[in-house]
């Protein structure tokens, strides 16, 4: 496997939509390419520290309603 391959692949495991298979291509893959171990701690590591530090705000009751209105005003000319 080349490290194009395996980059997809890393983004396939974080997104968990890998398959076992290709779970084990990635390993395998890993133990013998430094450069894409070290890429692979690196996003695991973001995207760890991105689901523990993430706070959900939720939008005022009107967001939706005063969004719609400024797009009532928007010049067709400009889209």
């Amino acid at each position: 496997m080349d490290c194009n391959k395996a980059n997809k692949l890393i983004l396939k495991f974080i997104e968990n939509s890998i398959t076992e298979e290709e779970y084990i291509s990635l390993e395998n893959h890993l133990v013998n390419c430094k450069k894409c171990e070290d890429d692979f701690s690196i996003y695991i590591s973001i995207f760890d520290d991105f689901e523990q530090n993430i706070n959900i705000m939720e939008p005022p009751c009107d967001f939706t309603k005063n969004v719609m209105k400024k797009i009532e005003y928007i010049n067709p000319d400009y889209i």
